[in-house]
């Protein structure tokens, strides 16, 4: 997640909020399989002028492979 965020160029404060093992369910040709996966929340804290704005993120790391889940 660190190198994911590395090249971003901002001073924004990014706390991972959760982080779990659990089962993304994936759709494949031969159905749906459950596939185990990192689940992490990523909060955001962005200081616009005298304003504050929140984002959160949610990321899927494949357990076995270590590859990122993207939607598509």
């Amino acid at each position: 997640l660190k190198d994911m965020y590395e090249n971003i160029l901002d001073e924004n404060k990014k706390t991972v909020e959760q982080c779990y093992l659990c089962y993304l369910p994936v759709y494949e040709k031969s159905g749906i399989i459950l596939k185990p996966v990192w689940y992490l929340e990523v909060h955001t804290q962005y200081e616009q002028e005298s304003d504050v704005q929140d984002q959160w993120n949610a990321y899927y790391l494949d357990a076995v492979s270590c590859e990122w889940i993207t939607e598509e």
